[in-house]
């Protein structure tokens, strides 16, 4: 065997007996595919998120989007943050949807806290968790679980609301 063959063979990928591009695998990689926020229209993102405290995704109405963070104080937070670049314009948005207020959180299954960021220009409708980075880090499928189901329904309950606010 001369040395060119045996470089390509090392340095070619080892694939375990029974892994690789398989039925299996493909199947696990289709229903992962399924519930990403790509399939849901949410990013144009290809690849896996970056390190940060927070996910941000646009909701197709400019200066309003979807989010998952932790905040301060170990809590969790999905929202929806209104930031048009103009605090009085969030403002306005922020108290058109406080008018159906009952109906949102009727819609939505609970309570949510709706947050005006006097000292931002921005303003926020929130609900929110116990939960930190480290926790999720160890253990993420309860918190990105309960994320998934937040931002879905953030996500149904106001999308109809929002659309006419686009400008």
């Amino acid at each position: 065997m001369d040395r060119r063959s045996a470089s390509r063979r090392a340095t070619r990928p080892c694939v375990p007996h029974g892994r690789g591009d398989g039925p299996v695998e493909e199947a696990q990689k289709a229903r992962v595919a399924e519930r990403s926020p790509r399939a849901w229209g949410w990013t144009g993102t290809l690849g896996p998120a970056q390190p940060q405290n927070w996910y941000s995704f646009t909701s197709g109405v400019r200066g309003i989007s979807w989010s998952f963070s932790f905040g301060k104080g170990g809590r969790a937070r999905a929202e929806i943050y209104i930031d048009t670049q103009d605090a009085e314009r969030n403002e306005e948005i922020l108290d058109e949807l406080l008018r159906d207020r009952a109906a949102i959180e009727k819609d939505y299954g609970q309570e949510l806290e709706w947050e005006r960021l006097d000292d931002k220009r921005a303003c926020r409708v929130a609900c929110y968790r116990g939960g930190t980075i480290e926790e999720a880090t160890e253990n993420p499928v309860e918190i990105l679980a309960w994320a998934v189901d937040h931002l879905l329904r953030m996500k149904r309950v106001f999308g109809p609301r929002i659309k006419g606010f686009g400008g």
